[in-house]
């Protein structure tokens, strides 16, 4: 099964996360799904930082959905993630990378009533990124 985006390399990258979503990378005749739960993990930073962290996890072998959240209330630059609940995010902080990490100020929060609590005000300073982490 193939999805096919006209962005440039986008079909490539649209075609690996719906591989790795459905479990399908290794298989060649029946389609073999592996169950996953799924956990939302809630991303905070600054300077439109979703595509460089979309780009780096396609890059990895991690499972990922890209996830969608959308919040008049909240201020600053945020996203979601569903990820595996079997790997840690400490991997998914890995495969991302700790350069793009520091460049946007990213924060990780898997609680939702944690991230609509500190998205309020968003990290701008080291200072500031020192005592959020």
């Amino acid at each position: 099964m193939q999805l096919y985006w006209t962005e440039g390399r986008r079909n490539v990258l649209l075609k690996k996360s719906f591989e790795k979503f459905f479990g399908l990378i290794g298989t060649k005749s029946k389609m073999k799904t592996k169950k996953r739960n799924w956990i939302p993990v809630y991303l905070v930073g600054r300077d439109c930082f979703q595509k460089p962290v979309l780009e780096a996890l396609d890059r990895s072998d991690l499972p990922f959905m890209p996830g969608y959240l959308f919040d008049n209330s909240l201020s600053g630059d945020y996203g979601m993630l569903w990820v595996d609940e079997q790997v840690n995010l400490r991997e998914y902080k890995k495969a991302i990378g700790g350069k793009l990490i520091w460049k946007h100020r990213i924060r990780f929060f898997t609680d939702l009533n944690e991230f609509t609590s500190n998205s309020k005000a968003p990290v701008n300073t080291p200072e500031e990124f020192d005592t959020a982490a």
